[in-house]
């Protein structure tokens, strides 16, 4: 399930950079739904990390701050994560 997610949120990446908005948001939406039901289960560093990113992406920031809080306690730095919130950050 967690490759799923990150590829489900690698699609919405290339569909947005390709302008495709609407494919994008329905991929991230799928990690979304695909990684809460697995961070319910089992609370892994990286799966709360796709599920941060999946949640960012699809301009769902205020449902994410709970999980990039935790992750930062944690002491989460994966590059593209650190980049994804910095840059999402710059936009409110």
């Amino acid at each position: 399930h967690r490759a799923a997610g990150d590829a489900y949120v690698a699609l919405g990446s290339a569909l947005s950079r390709s302008g495709d908005a609407t494919g994008a948001l329905d991929a991230w939406s799928h990690a979304v739904a695909l990684e809460d039901s697995l961070a319910r289960a089992d609370p892994e560093t990286e799966i709360l990390a796709v599920q941060a990113a999946a949640l960012i992406s699809s301009g769902k920031r205020d449902d994410a701050r709970w999980v990039v809080a935790e992750l930062t306690r944690r002491g989460y730095r994966r590059p593209t994560f650190v980049r994804l919130v910095r840059d999402h950050a710059k936009q409110d």
